[in-house]
């Protein structure tokens, strides 16, 4: 029984293994065709992420440079105002007449008699030579360092 209904459609038996075969050879070669456009497709993303951390760690690496050399560079030139200053005492006297940086409120002219008749005693303030220079080589660093920052991008 089994065996005549076999004899009878053996041709559309055929036919749909020939079909099932050759879908499922499309299907194969399709799925071929797309792993290898995704393995493509991760070979391209992993070099350029390659590429990215390449760049961004040369952009560290050049930022700490200027880092390190904006820190030397800041140590050098405060030790050299400092050694200046110091190898010019009367210039600091001349600015430096306290240790605090407040007013004054002594009178500073020749004669306490003199500013008392004409009324301008004078008020100057006391200026710390050292942190003026510190304050100073820090802005123009600070200025070196922007600058060098703005030109690694």
């Amino acid at each position: 029984m089994v065996i005549d209904f076999i004899k009878t459609y053996w041709k559309q038996f055929a036919i749909a293994g020939i079909v099932a075969f050759l879908f499922l050879f499309g299907y194969y070669k399709g799925y071929e065709h797309e792993k290898k456009i995704y393995q493509a497709h991760l070979a391209t993303d992993e070099r350029l992420t390659a590429i990215a951390k390449a760049d961004s760690d040369r952009k560290i690496h050049e930022a700490n440079l200027v880092s390190e050399s904006i820190t030397k560079e800041y140590a050098d030139a405060v030790a050299k105002i400092n050694t200046y200053y110091k190898s010019h005492p009367n210039i600091v006297r001349m600015c430096n007449s306290g240790t605090s940086s407040a007013l004054s409120t002594q009178s500073q002219s020749a004669s306490r008699d003199d500013a008392a008749i004409d009324g301008t005693a004078q008020i100057t303030s006391t200026i710390d030579m050292e942190e003026v220079a510190k304050e100073i080589t820090q802005c123009e660093l600070l200025i070196k360092f922007e600058q060098e920052q703005e030109g690694i991008q």
